[in-house]
């Protein structure tokens, strides 16, 4: 509470909002809203929009995942129990925008009646508005930079607008939203680290454990938190007894979304301790330096395949084609650069080798969460 009084009254006097703290956030909003898709597009929807949007109205209607066979565009993109069809992403997405869309609906707009303007704001409620919200918490975390409060908010901006994270928060497609939970996750261990008296704030970190977990079973690619966080918390430079508790509190906050999607995919898929709902075969996500190459053997020689030297070639060439190749992520947001840049210069005066690792394996994880 004490930290809250402080962010809203200067000196002890009269309450007072500082604007560079809303900067960030008010200018992803401005920037966002106008290119939200079904502004731009109504009927531009991918057909992994369509199913996902499918899935919330299941929820609605039926209380149920499983999908109206007569709204589903190609049966070849979804899986089949043999009883029901369901969408192939991860059920956690559809249950959040379920529960932002039966919101809107409660003040009468309807997602059958008034379908764009539902999902309008169904996208900015439930993806665009915590990105916005989160990158305010990118502004006031970098505090730990001694950065003045400009350089603060361009930080902030750069994380959004320089990434594949502002792109994705204008459609109904998980990365953005898992990216925001990442980040109040590491708000709230930053909030205990900073924290004069941790003892009584690490309870903070079962928020950490919670949207952690939560952006991992949104889209796996965010997992990534969920496994650094725990090492984290027990490399902070508390006592033992504090550390151990915030480690208690991570797996505590962690383990109601884990076990809700477990059991909810199991329950699709009919096999028990599932992570994931089977995807749909398709070749146009397989790149052809994936693709084994076939000899026929009638030269004499052993296969192609066989050779040391041509699969370091293929390792070579995919990580070349998957960094700086034509859809490798540092060629289109090539401000990720700077990053494991800032992390060094930052860095090398007050942590240690180990944290430093940490942090390392954090730029390359928020990397690919933002794009996916």
């Amino acid at each position: 509470m004490g930290r809250l009084k402080q962010w809203w009254i200067r000196r002890g006097q009269k309450p007072v909002i500082r604007p560079w703290a809303l900067v960030t956030p008010v200018v992803v909003l401005l920037l966002a809203c106008p290119l939200i898709r079904p502004l731009l597009d109504p009927q531009g929807m991918t057909s992994r929009e369509t199913l996902t949007l499918e899935s919330v109205r299941a929820i609605l209607r039926h209380g149920t995942l499983a999908l109206d066979p007569n709204r589903i565009p190609d049966r070849s993109m979804v899986f089949h129990n043999g009883e029901h069809f369901f969408a192939p992403d991860s059920p956690g997405f559809s249950i959040l925008l379920a529960a932002v869309s039966w919101g809107i609906e409660q003040v009468g707009i309807d997602l059958d009646d008034n379908p764009v303007l539902h999902e309008y704001l169904l996208i900015l409620l439930g993806i665009t508005f915590p990105t916005a919200m989160a990158s305010g918490l990118i502004y006031r975390m970098s505090r730990s930079f001694e950065l003045s409060r400009l350089w603060r908010a361009v930080l902030a901006l750069s994380s959004v607008l320089g990434t594949g994270w502002f792109s994705y928060c204008t459609v109904l497609m998980p990365p953005a939203l898992a990216t925001a939970l990442v980040v109040v996750s590491a708000a709230s261990l930053w909030q205990v680290s900073q924290s004069s008296k941790p003892s009584l704030t690490v309870g903070w970190l079962s928020v950490g454990g919670f949207c952690a977990a939560l952006a991992g079973i949104i889209d796996s690619n965010a997992l990534w938190m969920l496994l650094l966080l725990p090492g984290i918390s027990l490399l902070l430079p508390f006592a033992i007894k504090t550390r151990l508790t915030g480690f208690l509190c991570i797996v505590i906050g962690a383990a109601a979304p884990l076990v809700l999607h477990i059991t909810v995919v199991s329950e699709i898929t009919g096999r028990s301790f599932t992570w994931s709902i089977p995807q749909p075969p398709t070749d146009s996500m397989h790149p052809i330096f994936d693709k084994p190459i076939i000899s026929d053997g009638s030269d004499g020689t052993e296969p192609v395949d066989a050779s040391l030297w041509l699969t370091i070639g293929r390792g070579i060439n995919r990580f070349i084609l998957l960094t700086v190749g034509a859809h490798g992520f540092l060629s289109h947001f090539p401000v990720l650069l700077l990053a494991g840049v800032g992390i060094g210069m930052v860095l090398h005066r007050h942590w240690g080798i180990a944290l430093k690792g940490l942090a390392g394996g954090g730029d390359a994880g928020f990397d690919r969460t933002t794009d996916i």
